[in-house]
């Protein structure tokens, strides 16, 4: 925390409403975005750190080749190596893991590991998905904060799940023992432990069970 601003060495701002209260380092890149406060930006001059187009970046961090444009909207986040955020995305809360990509979707109160891709309109709540490495489809909802129940509930992301189109799931849900697995297109999980490694997880044959998924 720091009352004064702190900009490193070739750093370029431009075009920018505010920057405020911020560690800004050698080489970063700072072009149209709406506002930088109380937020560390941290880049070298072979690592640039860029944030731009109508991006609002308060209370966070952003580490060496991070990326935040198009209207990207982080808060009390940790963005890690090569993250990215864009295409309005909205992360609150949230450390996201290098190289990881996240777009148009929102992601609150997780940890979420390195290589996951979020290129659609999704959501992930209070999830811990520290080994990353797999894909959140268009439309799938992983989780909610209005259960109706004790604020205990969450998420646990095995390594490489692969979650399709359409997809619900219901907390608590633990799937840590079942990486590189697959939910099927429009599958919704009940809340449930599975540790099956490498399955698929698809919609039932049956009519009479109501739609629960089989593995």
């Amino acid at each position: 925390q720091s009352s004064r601003t702190v900009i490193g060495t070739g750093v370029v701002v431009m075009n920018t409403r505010r920057l405020v209260s911020s560690f800004v380092g050698p080489g970063a890149v700072i072009h149209n975005a709406t506002s930088v406060v109380r937020s560390a930006v941290i880049s070298t001059e072979e690592e640039v750190t860029y944030i731009g187009d109508g991006v609002c970046f308060r209370n966070s961090v952003a580490q060496w080749s991070a990326r935040l444009d198009s209207g990207a909207l982080v808060d009390n986040s940790v963005l890690c190596e090569s993250a990215t955020v864009q295409r309005r995305a909205k992360v609150s809360g949230s450390l996201i893991g290098p190289n990881t990509e996240v777009e148009q979707g929102e992601i609150t109160a997780s940890l979420v590991g390195p290589f996951l891709g979020f290129h659609h309109q999704a959501l992930l709540i209070a999830a811990s998905w520290a080994a990353g490495k797999g894909n959140i489809g268009h439309g799938a909802k992983i989780g909610s904060n209005h259960t109706g129940r004790a604020p205990d509930q969450e998420f646990r992301g095995g390594e490489g799940v692969f979650f399709g189109l359409g997809t619900m799931i219901k907390f608590p849900f633990d799937c840590s023992g079942s990486p590189y697995s697959i939910v099927a297109a429009g599958v919704v999980c009940p809340p449930q432990e599975i540790s099956f490694p490498f399955s698929l997880i698809k919609l039932s044959d049956s009519r009479e069970n109501g739609g629960a998924s089989d593995q």
